[in-house]
């Protein structure tokens, strides 16, 4: 009841099917949708139309970082890059892995990782480079990794029955034994690593992971749900598979 609320449909000119969103650091909203990338800036929506090269079609997800780029995955599996009015693509052509599960972060280094269920691969001279198994990191998952990179700059990935962290400067995952895996991590203002889904199914219970020694435990479930964000207050916001969106107050401790 403490919040304000607006909606934008069709009417208010909002695109339909948006599967995924992202915010840059000019302020600008965007959302991928089948029939292309559209912007949001609080009042209009506008479909991208780059000056040269044709529009993207089919967009299936967005990320924006905190380096003001702006990616997104489209048109079966490419991958584009937008950055100071130009944009770069990627394709299997260029190391590209295929689109399943795909998930993409930037590390403490400015290095560009993505995750799918074939494993982890990382951005070097403008080529995808699959990663090394010797360093470590869990082995691939039925619906691709969960992945993130907190504010220290630890590289956290999720695999079948693992959680690993790589830390700055360290080139080695280490290894954390969990039950589950997960594939969405998110952190929360006080640091600690939540969780949902699992390498079997992208929906599940959402709860705190504590990392520790050589294992990591999971806290007891809060609610079930499929994806997860913080807000600036530190409530969790978890969209469910079956009953929409929920908000929880989140104790410390």
């Amino acid at each position: 009841a403490e919040l304000y609320h607006q909606a934008w449909g069709l009417r208010e000119g909002a695109p339909g099917a948006v599967t995924s969103i992202a915010q840059t650091t000019d302020g600008y909203l965007w959302l991928a949708t089948p029939s292309g990338l559209h912007r949001f800036d609080g009042n209009r929506f506008e479909r991208l139309v780059p000056v040269e090269g044709p529009p993207l079609r089919r967009v299936v997800k967005v990320w924006a970082f905190d380096d003001g780029r702006l990616w997104a995955l489209h048109d079966r599996g490419a991958l584009t890059v937008f950055v100071d009015g130009t944009r770069t693509t990627f394709t299997a052509a260029d190391g590209l892995p295929p689109h399943n599960g795909l998930e993409l972060v930037r590390d403490a280094a400015g290095i560009m990782w993505l995750s799918n269920r074939d494993g982890l691969a990382s951005l070097a001279g403008g080529r995808w480079h699959a990663f090394d198994a010797a360093l470590d990191a869990p082995p691939p998952g039925a619906f691709g990794h969960g992945m993130l990179v907190d504010r220290s700059g630890a590289h956290w990935v999720s695999g079948r029955e693992h959680l690993a962290v790589r830390r700055p400067g360290e080139s080695r995952f280490v290894r954390l034994a969990t039950s589950g895996g997960a594939s969405r991590l998110v952190e929360a203002p006080d640091g600690r690593l939540w969780a949902t889904g699992s390498t079997a199914e992208t929906s599940g219970p959402v709860r705190v992971v504590i990392a520790s020694g050589a294992a990591a435990r999971a806290e007891s479930p809060v609610v079930e749900g499929r994806d997860l964000l913080f807000d600036s207050r530190g409530a969790l916001w978890v969209i469910h598979s079956r009953l929409g969106v929920a908000r929880v107050h989140v104790v410390d401790g």
